[in-house]
């Protein structure tokens, strides 16, 4: 028998507990992290030996400072948004130093222990750290009630207490979980009240359904989404290691069956005669479900409102993807933006696509693109496109409309226009990088006009002419003499070539961090020839190799010093930084002007091991040019 095997033979029964004790608290303190918060409340009270603990918020420069609760009678445990260094971490009962354990970048607890030995009154929490952002000292506070346990008035258990929430939800306090507040974190995909208890959840039932539509679990904690909870009175109920908690959550604006959620808005039933134009073709009966635009308050969020329509695929990745007639850009590497969507079985041109992620950066981080065909060469036409969305939350933009389009909760109608190519051809695009999370827009059929306001026949100019040389990309019309590997970048400058005097500087800058090689046919199927004299077929532009002069970072800080080599002729500079010498797994992209700089990200702090590699990118007109990715360069760690 080994050694190791002896010694873990031998191990008393307390100190297995106190294992499983440690491994309980690391779930819990893995679930502790807050995001955009509606509202703050008062956190747990626990009774231990004859002493009754309360705890309550109070004022903080830490974004999102709480009190979660207090933990199987033994922690009192705090989390928060802004992200420090876990290490600055120190907190004061009374302006006296305590001991804190489970410290993590958003959060850790103090043990009861600590304040056990304090007499009857009430104490100041007082909570600092280094932010890892901008290293400034945050602070966050509380109080601390102590109170003898005979002195309290025993609660009637009959007796229903209902805490406010905010946004019409309030929960009734006898229940064994810790109910938080209203928020939505960025590992959630819908805004929801994030509850947790004291270990690992292994499954949520609300109102008896279970899954991703109702629920987003992490570890301890769990955000019960706003849009599952459409009764007057919700049942929550949470399976976790060691127990069941059960929340009842009522919804002030819900319904007494449910079938009706109340997180879409209901206020603009009015605004139907805006969705079905008078000159809207006959021949296209698709568009007659927004005749009915109050159905779009009845449907769950998982699926469009006034129809069946499930959100059912998902787009993580940069790129340009197909969706039903239409195509959806996603760019990822520099807007952070992701969307699920969903085609009609019966009408492939009514989707609904709902934003997921975004940096907010630009309306055309996402965009919904519906391409035309078999056009007046190099004429001007018209589109009015009729959409629905849930609700309010955020704005749109669309080809060759500079101003933001306000959405209203309901059925509108988006309009522009575009010119044809000179092969006959063009696209029309919504950009809905700036459209609140959990906002989905149905899509029904646009309607197109030409200059003298005559409706185009959609089934013409919906299908490209037959010529099987324009079937797999649209790549030769715009620069044949091109490598592939060099369309990507200009996927971001294309992008904003819907409203293209918007945002002349952002789009350039954010183009570079494509992955040149994953989406060769983002660019080309934007604009393929809407700018034919942008890039010439008889001149190709060469764009020098790039090299890395120096690159270091110390070992516990998020920040890396880089040093390039400058190329003849480069505008800018893109920068990866990976684990890998082969860089199959990049933690950091960032674009750059200036040939030294520093890159933040917490995505390097405490790595041993890093490289660095950058790539010289030329912009002429509105083309962007790469030269070849430098050799990696090793990151000295101090």
């Amino acid at each position: 028998m080994s050694y190791r095997k002896e010694y873990m033979m031998k191990l008393s029964n307390s100190m297995k507990k106190f294992f499983a004790y440690v491994c309980a608290i690391a779930m819990v303190v893995s679930s502790m992290t807050f995001y955009g918060q509606t509202s703050v409340k008062a956190k747990g009270s626990v009774a231990v030996d004859g002493k009754v603990y309360t705890v309550t918020d109070g004022d903080a420069t830490i974004a999102g400072f709480t009190c979660q609760g207090i933990f199987d009678k033994a922690r009192i445990h705090f989390a928060w948004g802004t992200e420090v260094d876990a290490a600055s971490i120190t907190t004061t009962v009374d302006g006296k130093s305590v001991k804190i354990d489970g410290t993590n970048a958003h959060g850790m607890f103090i043990p009861l222990s600590e304040v056990s030995t304090l007499a009857v009154g009430e104490y100041q929490i007082v909570v600092s750290a280094t932010a890892t952002e901008n290293s400034a000292t945050v602070t966050g506070n509380a109080t601390l009630k102590i109170e003898d346990e005979g002195e309290t008035t025993t609660r009637d258990p009959s007796v229903k207490v209902w805490i406010d929430l905010g946004d019409g939800f309030s929960y009734d306090d006898s229940t064994t979980a810790t109910v938080n507040n209203i928020q939505q974190p960025d590992w959630s995909p819908e805004k929801g009240i994030y509850v947790n208890v004291p270990a690992g959840i292994s499954s949520v039932a609300v109102n008896g359904k279970t899954g991703d539509e109702v629920t987003k679990i992490q570890g301890a904690g769990v955000i019960v989404f706003l849009s599952a909870m459409t009764k007057k009175t919700n049942t929550v109920e949470i399976e976790y290691a060691g127990g069941t908690a059960t929340v009842i959550i009522k919804n002030e604006n819900g319904t007494d069956d449910g079938d009706t959620p109340t997180v879409t808005p209901t206020e603009k039933p009015t605004e139907a005669p805006t969705v079905a134009p008078t000159d809207v073709p006959t021949e296209n009966p698709t568009e007659a479900p927004t005749a009915d635009p109050t159905q779009a308050p009845t449907e769950e969020s998982t699926a469009a409102p006034g129809s069946e329509i499930k959100l059912d695929k998902e787009f993580n990745e940069e790129g340009t993807f197909d969706l039903g007639g239409y195509k959806i850009y996603l760019g990822t590497s520099w807007n952070a933006s992701t969307a699920k969507a969903g085609i009609d079985e019966k009408d492939a041109k009514h989707v609904i696509v709902q934003q997921t992620n975004s940096n907010w950066n630009d309306a055309w981080g996402l965009q919904v693109i519906k391409k035309f065909y078999n056009l007046t060469p190099n004429a001007t036409y018209t589109v009015e496109w009729n959409i629905v969305a849930a609700s309010n939350d955020g704005n749109v933009m669309v080809t060759n409309n500079k101003a933001k389009i306000q959405l209203n909760g309901g059925a509108q109608t988006l309009t522009g226009t575009f010119t044809a190519d000179g092969e006959g051809k063009g696209e029309f695009v919504v950009g809905m990088g700036w459209v609140g999370l959990t906002n989905p827009i149905e899509f029904f059929t646009p309607v197109v006009k030409d200059a003298e306001g005559n409706v185009l026949d959609d089934s013409k100019i919906d299908t490209p002419a037959e010529k099987p040389t324009e079937a797999p990309t649209e790549t030769p019309t715009e620069a044949p003499t091109e490598a592939p590997t060099e369309a990507p970048t200009e996927a971001p400058t294309e992008a904003p070539t819907a409203a293209p005097t918007e945002k002349p500087t952002e789009a350039p800058t954010a183009a570079p961090t494509e992955k040149p090689t994953e989406a060769p046919t983002a660019a080309p199927t934007e604009k393929p020839t809407q700018k034919p004299t942008v890039a010439p077929t008889t001149a190709k532009v060469k764009v020098g190799t790039a090299k890395v002069k120096s690159a270091s970072k110390k070992k516990a800080s998020a920040k890396a010093k880089i040093s390039l080599k400058k190329v003849k002729g480069a505008t800018k500079y893109q920068v990866q930084i990976s684990t890998s010498k082969n860089f199959k797994k990049v933690l950091v992209k960032k674009t750059v002007k200036k040939l030294s700089f520093t890159v933040k990200s917490s995505k390097i702090k405490n790595k041993k091991k890093l490289y660095v590699r950058a790539k010289a990118i030329k912009v002429v007109g509105k083309k962007s040019y790469t030269g070849k990715w430098s050799k990696a360069k090793k990151v000295k760690v101090k």
